[in-house]
């Protein structure tokens, strides 16, 4: 027979709200007639089953490093970037190593996390990390060799510049046939499949997104802050009205046909 016990119900919550609820508490609360008591102890168990399931999710995200240390292959580093179709603004790409196994909570591709969370993950991953690095592609550079070049050119530098060397590379979907010095591993989608990589990809997102903020605030015309140099309306539209700007990619379509008409413009 369920009786009520001695507790008031917000002391329910508050205890219920710890990290580490004892067992005997538990069975005290499941034999608690109260139905505020019942709905505290629902909550909590949805709580502990999404956090064991958040557990499982990240052990999994370091299955392909599990794998390289089966090998004696550490420390392994993630690397990807972040702009790669954009219209204007450089590509970024970072290199990240983590301690194996370091569980970050909400780690996962930076295109699934909103910008709050992904600056709030990328704090973390510059405390816990071995080591963190980064590279700067320009759109001079990126139309001068094309976007696929550029972007394994920022994966090149900024794995160049870990303070630590991997033995082994996790990138996502970039072969990598220059590095010499560690075992290359190009997955699909590898920023949603580990850990490493999906911490590069933030780290290389947040910073380009600074980026194209610093750059609104050098020219406003084209709202770099809020598309980030993708080709939305609002770009197409400032595109039209005030042209190509030194911090586009004069390659990447439009650019080409709007260049032309400024020249013409100029001509006449």
């Amino acid at each position: 027979m369920s009786c009520e016990n001695d507790y008031a119900v917000h002391e329910v919550k508050t205890m219920l709200l710890a990290s580490d609820v004892p067992l005997s508490i538990i069975k005290l609360f499941a034999d608690d007639g109260r139905e505020s008591v019942k709905k505290l102890l629902l909550q909590y168990y949805r709580r502990v089953a999404k956090t064991e399931q958040e557990r499982l999710r990240l052990h999994d995200m370091y299955h392909y490093e599990r794998g390289f240390q089966a090998r004696g292959l550490l420390p392994v580093a993630g690397t990807d970037e972040a702009g790669r179709g954009p219209l204007a603004g450089p590509v970024v790409a970072a290199a990240v190593i983590l301690p194996l196994g370091c569980e970050i909570s909400g780690l996962n591709d930076s295109k699934k996390l909103s910008a709050a969370k992904r600056e709030q993950l990328f704090a973390i991953i510059h405390e816990r990390a071995i080591a963190v690095s980064y590279a700067v592609v320009a759109p001079d550079i990126i139309d001068e060799i094309n976007i696929y070049q550029a972007s394994r050119l920022a994966m090149y530098q900024s794995l160049n510049s870990l303070t630590v060397q991997p033995q082994a590379i996790i990138s996502d979907a970039m072969p990598l046939p220059d590095i010499r010095y560690a075992e290359i591993l190009a997955i699909e989608k590898a920023d949603s499949k580990s850990a490493t990589v999906a911490a590069a990809s933030i780290v290389a997102k947040v910073i380009r997104d600074r980026i194209m903020r610093e750059l609104d605030q050098l020219d406003p015309r084209y709202g770099f802050a809020a598309h980030k140099g993708y080709g939305t309306m609002l770009h197409m539209e400032a595109l039209q009205a005030y042209g190509v700007s030194k911090y586009h990619r004069r390659t990447f379509a439009p650019m080409p046909e709007l260049l032309a008409m400024m020249d013409k413009k100029q001509i006449v």
